[in-house]
């Protein structure tokens, strides 16, 4: 009977050891998930992951991480422990031979016995770098660990014991399929953060690179010393809006899609193409003004082509002005000012579908800006801006939650003046802070005026140009305009786009906390076409996330955008940040953002910008805004 006791003890205290070993474990995967999200570095997360599995799988000699590589369509090697990695990193192993034949989609981890010598099927490259590198030939028994991403093998952590054929057991294996859970979970973060960092590098639309990438590498470039002469050439499209009135948007992007194709041979011989945005392309050539002028040619020779979008045969033209270094500047701004200033006479001097060579004296400022300026500053005084107001409404129950309040200019003459002609100049000339002054005052009389009618818990959302936050006195203004309306600041939501907040961060992130002590909402406002960083997105201290509306493209279940709004309406409402999504134009597209989970939306489906008249209406009404 005490020969049982005792045997039941021991079992006993194995059971504890055991437990406490899957407690340490458990703790060791979350200060490693702590660490993967304070340092967003891929590599140095695959280095930990694998040296603490080595560390702590009862067994675990030394082993490998091969991550799923889509241009070879194989696996390739990320982190060793006991191998020479640097001599590993060339090779792709096809999945396979990668997970010893494991089966594809199943996620258990298997113990497999190494055969010795290695399996000829590895190939000669392959056990030669590993006898090179590793200890090929001597390894006695292997834990696969797979690490799928849905329902496909993203990975395979492979754990190697040199002594014993049964080295791994149930223990080892539960701690694998424990350790595959939370590295599937952190791979997803790494993935969606590198799509991110790809979408703000990219255009969408044509996969050329885009001006923030541009702009990048022409600081590179203008910081090689002794590196020149090369060229600035700055293209816009001539008659793409034809294209858009009368065949649909679809046209008009299947048409810029064609012409980046066809932009895109010039990489090829060493030219750096981008699109800027719109229907702006830039190439940067190397060499002197006769070769710019050569490729310019060959730009618009490949843009007159005829071209087939929609099922109808369209023309497009061009119109290209170019920027010598270091004739026309040493810096990137002077150079791309100066090309445009070029690619503007080409249209308007010379009728499109021509190249121009800057020359000083097309930099005199146009009339046409000058005269614009006295514009603006004469509708500040005659109250020629009006307020628009869009809702945001609840995913949930359709309710408005908030409007947004956006400025329009009626100028008696020339009509509707598009903000995107008038709030860049506002920003240029400083009119941006009594233009600012302005719509927030205007917001507020109207926002209490509606409280006072009984819509209490509706907000009101301003927006925030850079100028204005850099802005000492600032908060002061707010809080006594806000004042003087009558209207608590809490009723007040202030949105800053991505590109602001990003200019400066750790001073707009304190600018953003002093906003958000006052007790007003900070909103981020167009998600993902700046710098798109989800470690930016915790550190920054805001309340609503709106993603840009260019992911609400598509949507469809396959439809990559779909998997990264999901992405980051998860993050942001796991850190405590409601999610908006913007540009809500399609049916499909309101399923899609319910579907997914997001707190509100935003757009032309559910209702356009309207004066006050109209918000009065709709608020009386009591409208649900449900399509």
């Amino acid at each position: 009977m005490r020969g049982e006791d005792r045997a039941g003890g021991t079992d006993a205290a194995h059971r504890d050891r055991r437990l406490a070993r899957m407690d340490a474990f458990r703790r060791d995967m979350l200060e490693l998930i702590r660490e993967a999200l304070a340092t967003l570095d891929p590599d140095a997360f695959h280095r930990h992951l694998l040296a603490r599995a080595v560390d702590v799988v009862p067994g675990a000699q030394s082993g490998a991480m091969v991550l799923w590589d889509e241009e070879s369509d194989a696996y390739r090697f990320v982190a060793a422990v006991g191998y020479d990695l640097d001599g590993l990193r060339h090779l792709r192993l096809p999945a396979k031979l990668a997970g010893f034949e494991h089966p594809d989609g199943e996620s258990t981890p298997r113990i497999v016995r190494w055969p010795r010598p290695s399996p000829p099927e590895l190939g000669r490259e392959a056990v030669a770098a590993l006898s090179e590198h590793g200890r090929e030939g001597e390894i006695a028994s292997v834990l696969i660990v797979p690490i799928l991403r849905g329902e496909r093998i993203r990975a395979f952590l492979t754990l190697d014991n040199f002594d014993d054929d049964d080295a791994f057991d149930d223990e080892a294996v539960q701690m694998g399929r424990l350790f595959a859970g939370h590295v599937e979970v952190l791979l997803q973060r790494f993935d969606l953060e590198a799509d991110l960092q790809r979408l703000a590098f990219h255009d969408r639309l044509t996969g050329l690179p885009n001006r923030t990438l541009f702009l990048s590498r022409l600081e590179r470039r203008l910081a090689e010393v002794g590196r020149g002469p090369w060229a600035i050439l700055y293209m816009d499209l001539d008659n793409l809006k034809p294209i858009n009135d009368s065949f649909g948007h679809h046209a008009g992007d299947e048409a810029l899609q064609i012409v980046a194709q066809r932009l895109a041979e010039l990489n090829a011989e060493g030219h750096e193409v981008s699109r800027l945005g719109g229907d702006e392309f830039a190439v940067v050539v190397d060499g002197a003004e006769d070769e710019a002028h050569r490729v310019g040619r060959r730009l618009l020779a490949s843009v007159q082509r005829p071209m087939a979008t929609e099922g109808h045969t369209v023309y497009l033209g061009a119109s290209i002005g170019i920027g010598l270094y270091p004739d026309h500047g040493t810096a990137a701004t002077d150079l791309m000012r100066r090309a445009d200033v070029a690619m503007y006479q080409a249209k308007t001097r010379l009728g499109r579908n021509a190249v121009v060579t800057f020359e000083p004296t097309m930099e005199a400022a146009p009339l046409e800006r000058l005269l614009l300026e006295e514009a603006l500053r004469k509708a500040l005084d005659e109250h020629q801006f009006v307020l628009h107001y869009q809702p945001r409404v609840s995913v949930a129950t359709g309710r408005i939650r908030s409007l947004e309040a956006l400025v329009r200019w009626r100028h008696p003459e020339r009509g509707l003046v598009p903000p995107g002609v008038f709030i860049p100049l506002a920003e240029r000339t400083r009119l941006i802070h009594p233009l600012g002054r302005y719509i927030l005052e205007t917001a507020a009389g109207e926002a209490r005026r509606w409280r006072e009618r009984g819509f209490g818990d509706l907000r009101i959302a301003v927006n925030l140009a850079a100028k204005q936050l850099e802005r000492d006195g600032f908060l002061s203004e707010i809080d006594e305009v806000l004042g003087e309306a009558g209207l608590p600041v809490q009723a007040v939501e202030f949105e800053v786009t991505e590109s602001v907040a990003m200019t400066d961060v750790t001073t707009n992130a304190a600018r953003l906390a002093a906003l958000k002590d006052l007790g007003a909402t900070v909103a981020l406002d167009d998600f993902g076409m700046g710098h798109s960083s989800l470690a930016y997105l915790r550190d920054l201290p805001v309340d609503v996330i709106k993603i840009d509306r260019t992911f609400l493209s598509g949507l469809e279940p396959d439809d990559p955008n779909r998997a990264i709004v999901g992405a980051i309406t998860l993050l942001g409402q796991s850190l405590g940040r409601a999610v908006v999504a913007e540009g809500v134009e399609t049916r499909a597209q309101w399923d899609a953002v319910r579907a997914i989970g997001v707190d509100e939306a935003q757009g032309f489906l559910l209702a356009r910008p309207m004066p006050r008249e109209a918000i009065d209406r709709l608020l009386e009404r009591g409208d649900v805004l449900v399509p």
